[in-house]
């Protein structure tokens, strides 16, 4: 990327053309086009601009950052969600390398999408049409164009987007679960299997635990050992006792391979944008703080991100040893996994600390460094994908039963959507499905090879030449709430340098004067 503010590259940019939703959230349905470069979504509080980012947010990682499960963003009384959006990856628009915050403005016209003249479309090298069917029970499915129904880690990812919104002020300050969620969501981004991966971990942790529960419920008691059954050992009870205590060490060997995969690749995702977030930090602890607040001589200069796996042992020693020594971990605490019916250990205990001058910041950060951290770790996210580093030489292959050369279909302006309805598969994930089926779902994830660097697949992603900037879609929520008028100038000059970006205000006069961006009154689409 540039490294000086205000000079010029042609890059590619991730671009949201048109977003339709049903029944998500507050939307039963809309329909709305947004514009490359800014575009600003603004209306009275409640209205739903915030939903409308969210729906983006979860086309991209499959996760919300306001709900535990993605039910929940389906309407009450409602069976399902549909998110549908014209997703396109375009070369060739022009715009300024990041350089930190101190990025001069120019004084752009309002409601305009180009920068210093410069249109910042450019020529679009991969479009498709990509819809997500999120059910109230069982599995996300997603679509190509009119391919078939797939999971959604088909997609994970071909659209990035990161979003800074209120509630990544508790990144450092919260339970570590949003910690947790922050991790997931950036390795979704960086590492093509990675979704799939925490699904399955996530499956084998709840049929491993019911198999916890079923040595209490069934009455067959735990005596030390699994092995303290022997295979001579008359009687149904040994007998039983021992098809149990097999079965869980199945189940325990699935989820220690899985864990120590996720483990390496969040442990990547803290090393690769630790560098990043200490000197972004550095840069906005001060000058882009809630008004108020401490400034940048009396805040904490050095921050710093500290990954605490629950399996220790994968960064400590080879995959065999980790492995071995993680199972003899299990041995010792299998007793107490029983007798409290849950996985004591593992992924989902994780902790990613940040870290203030050597010190936790949940512990001594004040409320503008709270802030600063988390506009910080979002934008480490940013940079980090802007700098085509993830996902380099990997692609999605094409669907075998789909056109070879697939046609890109708008969404009607009716939001009728573009696949005929029930060929979608919304199957329900099955508690009982045992060890065979969890390892057929995981052979079912698309291997990924090299990109051929056309549009023609389907599927594919899109990867720049080394060292072309690839900027994802930046979403800011309520970003201006906190902010006096001088920083949220800064905040809005960053943005207008990168491909596309969504900001929500509550009102019009939020966003400064002479600044380029493309207005989106959410009012009027909540009148129809």
């Amino acid at each position: 990327m540039a490294d000086t503010a205000g000079e010029m590259e042609c890059a590619m940019s991730d671009v949201v053309s048109r977003l339709a939703l049903d029944r998500f959230r507050s939307w039963s349905q809309i329909v709305v086009d947004f514009e490359p470069g800014v575009n600003v979504l603004y209306g009275r509080n409640g209205i739903g601009k915030t939903n409308l980012v969210e729906a983006l947010e979860f086309l991209s990682v499959g996760s919300s950052p306001r709900a535990s499960a993605a039910k929940y963003l389906v309407q009450h009384g409602q069976t399902n969600a549909v998110i549908r959006a014209n997703a396109t990856k375009t070369r060739g628009g022009c715009v300024c390398g990041f350089a930190g915050v101190g990025i001069s403005g120019r004084g752009f016209g309002s409601e305009s999408t180009s920068i210093d003249g410069a249109d910042l479309g450019g020529a679009s090298v991969w479009e498709h049409t990509l819809q997500v069917t999120i059910p109230v029970r069982g599995a996300v499915r997603s679509r190509v164009d009119s391919g078939s129904s797939k999971y959604f880690h088909d997609i994970a990812g071909m659209v990035r987007v990161v979003a800074f919104g209120p509630q990544d002020q508790q990144l450092a300050a919260g339970d570590p679960a949003g910690r947790r969620r922050f991790l997931d969501q950036s390795a979704t981004l960086m590492f093509p299997e990675y979704y799939a991966t925490l699904q399955r971990f996530h499956q084998i942790a709840r049929q491993r635990a019911a198999v916890l529960h079923s040595f209490g419920e069934s009455g067959l008691g735990f005596a030390g050992d699994l092995r303290s059954a022997s295979s001579g050992s008359a009687g149904v009870e040994s007998v039983r006792r021992r098809m149990a205590a097999a079965e869980l060490e199945a189940w325990t060997s699935q989820f220690i391979d899985a864990g120590m995969a996720l483990t390496r690749m969040r442990a990547a995702v803290v090393d690769r944008f630790n560098g990043l977030f200490a000197q972004t930090y550095a840069d906005f602890a001060g000058g882009v703080a809630p008004s108020g607040s401490v400034d940048s001589r009396g805040a904490h200069a050095d921050a710093r991100l500290k990954y605490q796996p629950s399996f220790t042992e994968v960064l400590e020693s080879d995959s065999g040893e980790a492995k071995q020594r993680i199972a003899q971990h299990f041995q010792r605490i299998y007793p107490g996994e029983v007798s409290r019916e849950t996985n004591l250990i593992g992924p989902q205990r994780d902790e990613m600390l940040i870290v203030l001058d050597g010190e936790p910041a949940r512990e001594f950060a004040s409320n503008g460094e709270l802030w600063a951290i988390g506009l910080a770790m979002r934008l480490a996210q940013f940079q980090y994908l802007s700098g085509n580093v993830s996902r380099e030489t990997v692609s999605v292959d094409a669907p075998t039963d789909t056109a070879s050369t697939p046609i890109f279909k708008p969404i009607a302006a009716n939001g009728t959507p573009l696949q005929p309805p029930g060929s979608a598969r919304n199957g329900t994930q099955q508690t009982e499905r045992r060890l065979a089926d969890s390892q057929k779902d995981l052979r079912k994830q698309d291997l990924r090879k090299p990109n051929s660097g056309t549009a023609d697949d389907v599927d594919n992603f899109i990867t720049p030449p080394h060292g072309e900037s690839n900027y994802p879609i930046l979403v800011l929520d309520d970003v201006f709430a906190q902010l006096d008028e001088f920083r949220r100038e800064r905040i809005l000059d960053f943005a207008e340098h990168q491909g596309q970006v969504f900001l929500t205000v509550a009102a019009k006069g939020d966003v400064p004067s002479g600044s380029a961006w493309h207005g989106i009154n959410v009012e009027k689409y909540a009148e129809h």
